[in-house]
């Protein structure tokens, strides 16, 4: 088993963690994140159970190095009215950093495509009514994500979580000032060509490094189980890339977490 990266001080700003997920592995997952360096994790509530929005947000009252994030994912879009006042209950929670992740996934198509758009501009006007940052999944919505956000007509502060476009693609959305977050897909070689050359030249104070735990393992561990630990990879990579060092690219994306979610304030500050 490949040895992990040290992280740096990396915040992996996009994980999933929680009992549901690591059941009793929990404890050592978080504890080989922090022995490697990883300075604080951003665990996303989806909506995927109703009782997910008070479990993250318990875990992040647990551990002053984690915070939540609650939205509905387009998955279960369709699943709104059933969501929504569990999503309402822990929005004001102090420990909840951003609404999301919620937008467009026309891949999968778990909710039908109407669902998702409505549901989509419900949460847009949620997050502006509470001035709260947005967590954005878009997949093959490119489009139709900008024309919804763009009948808002608003300067946004919110994360495009897993970026994987083109360097076109981002300019779209840093033109409309959202930060982008760099997953492990950036590991896969050939498979990443695209998202590689945009990594480049997306500015370094609009980054983001993030694992998407449990999902997409970075190279060498495709295949297996992600977790907060794996974001030195990203990191490492992204600093080959870039022909900087690790410690500037890790530096740089967790001031850059903490200040689109607000982490270095009195009640979100790192201990």
């Amino acid at each position: 088993m490949p040895a992990e990266p040290r992280s740096h001080g990396a915040i992996d700003s996009h994980a999933h963690v929680g009992r549901e997920v690591y059941g009793e592995g929990l404890e050592r997952v978080l504890a080989r994140a922090w022995q490697t360096g990883v300075a604080g994790i951003v665990s996303i509530a989806t909506g995927d159970s109703p009782l997910s929005y008070a479990e993250t947000v318990a875990l992040a009252h647990s551990d002053r190095r984690i915070w939540a994030a609650a939205g509905i994912h387009p998955h279960y879009a369709s699943r709104r009215a059933d969501l929504w006042s569990h999503m309402l209950d822990v929005l004001a929670d102090p420990r909840v950093v951003a609404l999301g992740e919620f937008g467009l996934d026309f891949h999968y198509m778990h909710s039908p495509r109407e669902s998702q758009i409505e549901a989509m501009k419900m949460q847009i006007e949620e997050a502006l009514d509470r001035s709260l940052p947005v967590v954005l999944h878009l997949r093959e919505a490119h489009e139709e994500a900008l024309a919804i956000l763009d009948t808002f007509g608003h300067s946004w502060r919110g994360v495009i979580h897993c970026f994987t476009g083109t360097f076109s693609q981002a300019k779209d959305f840093l033109e409309r000032g959202f930060h982008l977050s760099i997953p492990g897909v950036v590991t896969f070689g050939a498979r990443a060509r695209e998202l590689e050359e945009a990594v480049c030249s997306i500015p370094l104070d609009r980054m983001l490094v993030e694992t998407d735990s449990p999902y997409l393992s970075p190279t060498p561990f495709r295949g297996k189980r992600n977790e907060p630990a794996h974001v030195g990879f990203v990191v490492d990579k992204i600093a080959e890339l870039r022909s900087t060092d690790p410690e500037q690219i890790a530096a740089a994306t967790a001031r850059n977490t903490r200040c689109i979610f607000s982490l270095d304030t009195p009640e979100h500050h790192l201990v």
